[in-house]
């Protein structure tokens, strides 16, 4: 592998002007990529094909027209008008009238259209129509402005809410705070890099690669989303952990090719780097790609899509560190220290390097006292993580400014929490007309009962409900002739069974008392599930299905976690075999999988006190939900295994070239620490600020996985790296190294090439 490295530096060298063209034209192609990258990315993705809530679904919209997912409600308001004054009657029906003339509206039920009292909030100052739409998710998205055009009144207030409309606010703040971040990040950044550099030409070249490598990554997932589904978070996540990794290479590789340059020439200075530290972003960079290629096999749309982000992300950063750094850095030569500010930068390299070697020498030298130091503190930080539990993703989580929190509140304030998302209970005979026989009927109408008995239970809207007080002979004596003798009934029935079909399939439509996601509700659907034909033992012959915004919560979190467990058991076996071929040892690996779990864990901690505790929420801008968002412990997880891998890689790659010239074990981690500390420290506070400008944007998804972030980078920089790496490294001594025989004949080592001497450093701002 050495002479790959080799050979292309001296390739970049002499062809640099070369490469600097073609970079160039390839930047501003993949920045019209992604300027659309925005519009092809979707927010949602929520339902799960074979789910119980996706059958329940596709029966709904089949046979009743009812959409669970591709639906809209328009919620009409007015503090001074009733529902049944004339003004507010005509404004409406001029807002649904025109709404209804879309070639995407399916369906439009009103109060003024079905009668169903439930649509009137009890003050009589607000109804609601539910909307039944078709096309696709990013279709419906894009309707979402044309659609609140459509309905707006200068009579009452009107609000278009749903899952488009949600995925489209969702959308709009997401790009907002993209936009947000780079305009006040990347000049802080630059601050700090010019503080680190000493230079402002070398701290100019991190930017430069973060931003072509965020253009290029999101151009890339441009084009693989005309082919396949990509979430709306992958643009935030792709922009955070690709601005952060190249950050990161390129202070690996900026300070290396500096401090060749006191001794070598730019040329073999180039070639020294890259050998060097280019070989070190490339095993890093391998790692986060295969621990992440794991992910990209999930079943969810928004976790894989996002694992496919990373992977694309980790391969760019690698290219650019690889083959665009370097072009910078020969152009630049010597110039890389031009524009100096030391005279106003106070941070030295001299004597930098004895600090951390002396700090590492004090950690090992009590080794049992720093690891049982270390570990107290993480294991106190990571006790709220015993309390975590997490809730599906709902309006809760979209910026209160926004119109869908602005409808979903009032709709809750004027009607209740469980108004917006009631659970459907889907009701199939197996044979058409089945619906109207004996002993269904009596099913439904049972369930109706013991549903109004409970107290979970605000109301219901079914069959059983088209009288006030039906009796078992009424509710047999059902039909579509007995119907059809009464208009009012039979146009109350069309909307919950399908009269004009089969005959085959109702609904009862249950409207909890709790939102969608509280604990309540969800055991409420639940025991549904369990205990529907045990409630109504006449719909034993039937198909009964539950489905509703509680169920897709609910089957989406089951889906997730029951794939979890097999997602850590992929991701560690892939980190162990890819450190295990990189370092040659048993040892290694395993202590490194148990270190980033330990730190992990405590990112937990923190998280739960925060998001779910509620302790600062203030201070970031948003109030505790009491839980975290579902996927969240996932995406961190596998983000921050890959990640801490990155670092692993990075200071055991130095230790173990040292430790091969000779060295003893305590003397190889001194030395190890010595020569990465400084930049792995400076790296972490590049990330720390770019992941925790996240954790101030205004979408909960992404501020819960950029605070998460920013604090388990902060843990492994300092706790991780610098006290339990080489105090469990002293204990382990030689140990640490070893591979049977056995195995190691089978078992092949990546080549690292003949260790080159190097001059002690320590990664600090200024320069000799």
């Amino acid at each position: 592998m050495t002479a790959f490295y080799s050979a292309l530096a001296r390739l970049i060298f002499h062809r640099r002007w070369w490469f600097a063209v073609a970079w160039l034209l390839v930047v501003i192609v993949a920045t019209f990529g992604a300027a659309r990258s925005e519009h092809a990315f979707q927010v949602g993705g929520y339902s799960l094909p074979g789910t119980q809530f996706d059958q329940a679904s596709q029966i709904l919209a089949s046979d009743l027209q009812i959409s669970s997912d591709k639906s809209a409600l328009v919620v009409f308001y007015s503090p001074n008008m009733l529902v049944t004054d004339k003004p507010f009657y005509d404004a409406v029906q001029k807002s649904l009238t025109s709404l209804q003339a879309e070639p995407y509206v399916v369906k439009v039920q009103s109060f003024y259209a079905s009668g169903i009292p439930a649509m009137v909030s009890p003050d009589n100052h607000s109804t609601y129509a539910l909307v039944t739409l078709s096309g696709t998710e990013n279709q419906l998205e894009e309707d979402v402005p044309q659609m609140r055009k459509l309905v707006q009144s200068n009579v009452i207030t009107v609000h278009l809410v749903g899952n488009s409309a949600a995925n489209y606010d969702i959308e709009k703040a997401s790009t907002e705070d993209l936009a947000r971040v780079e305009r006040f990040t990347l000049p802080i950044i630059f601050i700090l890099l010019v503080l680190l550099f000493g230079s402002i030409a070398a701290a100019g070249i991190p930017v430069i690669l973060g931003a072509a490598c965020v253009l290029t990554s999101l151009a890339v997932l441009y084009v693989i989303s005309l082919f396949t589904d990509i979430s709306i978070f992958a643009l935030n996540t792709a922009s955070m952990i690709g601005l952060g990794l190249a950050i990161d290479f390129s202070l690996m590789l900026v300070s290396r090719y500096r401090e060749e340059l006191l001794t070598l020439s730019p040329e073999e200075a180039l070639e020294r780097t890259l050998q060097t530290a280019g070989r070190s972003i490339t095993f890093s960079g391998v790692t986060l790609m295969l621990t992440m290629s794991v992910l990209t096999l999930f079943p969810v749309m928004i976790i894989r899509s996002i694992a496919l982000a990373l992977v694309i992300v980790a391969a760019v950063a690698v290219l650019a560190g690889l083959f665009l750094l370097p072009v910078i850095l020969a152009i630049l030569g010597p110039r890389v220290n031009s524009l100096s500010v030391q005279r106003f930068v106070h941070f030295r390299r001299k004597g930098s390097g004895s600090v951390w070697k002396n700090w590492a020498y004090r950690v090992m030298a009590r080794p049992w006292v720093s690891i049982a130091l270390a570990l107290v503190v993480l294991g106190l930080m990571a006790l709220p993580a015993l309390r975590l539990r997490v809730t599906g993703v709902t309006a809760d989580v979209i910026p209160a400014t926004t119109e869908t929190r602005k409808g979903v509140d009032l709709l809750k304030r004027e009607f209740g929490d469980g108004q917006a998302s009631p659970i459907f209970v889907v009701v199939q005979a197996k044979t058409p007309g089945g619906l109207w026989r004996p002993n269904i009927m009596d099913g439904v109408l049972a369930l109706n009962q013991h549903l109004t008995a409970d107290p979970r239970v605000a109301s219901i809207q079914s069959l059983a409900t088209l009288i006030p007080n039906p009796t078992p002979d009424w509710i047999q004596s059902l039909s579509p002739t007995t119907l059809a003798s009464n208009p009012d009934r039979l146009r109350l029935a069309k909307q919950i069974a399908n009269i004009d079909g089969s005959n085959s399939t109702t609904v009862l439509i249950v409207y909890p008392k709790k939102t969608e996601t509280d604990p309540q509700t969800v055991q409420l659907m639940l025991d549904l599930r369990a205990d529907a034909k045990i409630w109504a033992p006449g719909l034993s012959s039937a198909n009964v299905l539950i489905g509703g915004t509680p169920a897709q919560h609910y089957d989406f979190d089951h889906v997730v976690y029951s794939e979890f467990p097999t997602l850590v058991a992929l991701s560690l076996l892939m980190t162990f075999v890819i450190l295990m071929l990189f370092f040659h040892s048993l040892v290694l690996p395993i202590k490194a999988i148990l270190l980033n779990l330990i730190s992990l864990v405590a990112s937990y901690g923190i998280l739960v006190l925060v998001f779910q505790f509620g302790y600062g929420d203030s201070l970031l801008g948003f109030k505790s939900l009491g839980a975290l968002l579902s996927y969240t412990p996932v995406l961190l997880f596998s983000i921050l295994f890959g990640l801490s891998t990155d670092y692993e890689v990075f200071l055991l790659t130095r230790v173990r070239e040292f430790y091969r010239r000779g060295y003893s074990n305590e003397d190889a981690v001194a030395l190890g620490l010595e020569h990465t500390a400084g930049i792995i420290t400076a790296a972490g506070l590049i990330m720390i600020v770019v992941f925790g400008s996240f954790a101030l944007t205004q979408v909960l998804v992404i501020k819960e996985i950029g605070f998460g972030l920013a604090v388990a980078v902060l843990l492994d920089m300092t706790l991780v790296r610098i006290v339990l790496v080489p105090a469990s490294m002293k204990l382990m001594g030689n140990w640490n190294w070893w591979m049977p025989k056995s195995l190691g004949r089978i078992v092949p080592e990546i080549d690292e090439g003949e260790p080159v001497p190097e001059p002690a450093l320590g990664f600090t701002a200024g320069g000799e």
